[in-house]
């Protein structure tokens, strides 16, 4: 049976186009949108420039998934909405205007689907999977095999960037504003690991953090970096070098509005867990999302 799973993101909205034999999953397709919800949100409240946009970028993955005949349609979407304060206008708007229901999930859910997608390619015993979105990061502390705690931060790198930038990369004041929003929320939480030196991840940000440190370093994976790689290219980026800003241009050019904060929140949370290497996962929310649904 073929799915369609669409994730409605603070910054991005993708579709996985999935076959599923005997329980197993392929995925088929992957299309996104740099939708940037989050910048059409004014206190509190998505704009109406923001809905249409948002139904309009639906309705063109539905033509999609309609065009190759996908039995199943799943719909679902995280911080983007659940943040909103007229989430249940905008929920019943959109779901009127392209015919499919979408599923609102909290910052526990959205982390179990994180970690479900992970075991699929990973068996983490104990360990710390993070997901830095664009209006939220879940951090998610795994012991004997299960989810032992996760942690919702609201805030995301395109939170972080309309929030404290003025320009497209943030000035060195701003990035410090952003390093000092990070440490609070952080704060309240023991995220030091003892005995693991790994930090698994997974979202956009974690996959381009990956490609340009493949690029910059000659690495053979994109998917096993040493921290030490992320804090050099972290300080060379806000130092506006030529060669990684290239990089970035070249392998995320999407994101060259979100990187830097991405990445203070990724730095942050390094230095916090005292990790020594970041392991990227190919999976995310979508795979551990189909896979839950179809185990229900």
């Amino acid at each position: 049976m073929k799915y369609a799973v669409i994730d409605i993101g603070s910054n991005t909205i993708r579709m996985s186009l999935f076959n599923e034999e005997a329980g197993s999953i392929k995925e088929l397709l992957n299309k996104k949108s740099t939708a940037g919800l989050a910048s059409y949100v004014k206190s509190g409240y998505m704009t109406q420039k923001g809905i249409d946009k948002l139904i309009r970028i639906l309705n063109n993955f539905l033509r999609i998934a309609y065009e190759f005949d996908f039995e199943k349609i799943l719909m679902f979407a995280t911080a983007s909405l659940r943040n909103i304060e007229n989430k249940d206008e905008v929920l019943s708007t959109v779901e009127r205007e392209v015919g499919h229901k979408i599923d609102l999930i909290d910052g526990e859910r959205e982390a179990l689907y994180g970690y479900v997608g992970l075991s699929e390619e990973y068996d983490v015993v104990c360990g710390t999977m993070i997901d830095i979105g664009g209006g939220s990061t879940e951090i998610t502390i795994i012991k004997d095999g299960a989810i032992a705690k996760e942690v919702s931060l609201p805030e995301g790198s395109l939170s972080l960037f309309t929030k404290y930038s003025s320009n497209l990369f943030p000035k060195k004041s701003e990035i410090k504003d952003m390093k000092n929003q990070i440490r609070q929320l952080l704060k309240p939480f023991k995220l030091k690991m003892k005995n693991v030196n790994v930090l698994y991840s997974a979202g956009g940000t974690a996959r381009a953090a990956g490609n340009i440190a493949m690029e910059l370093n000659q690495l053979p994976s994109n998917r096993d970096i040493p921290a030490e790689f992320i804090y050099k290219m972290f300080d060379k980026l806000i130092s506006k070098d030529k060669e990684v800003i290239s990089q970035v241009l070249k392998v995320a050019p999407d994101r060259i509005h979100t990187i830097i904060p991405g990445l203070v929140i990724l730095v942050e949370i390094l230095r916090k867990t005292g990790a020594e290497k970041l392991l990227i996962s190919k999976n995310g929310i979508r795979e551990g999302y189909l896979i839950s649904y179809l185990k229900e």
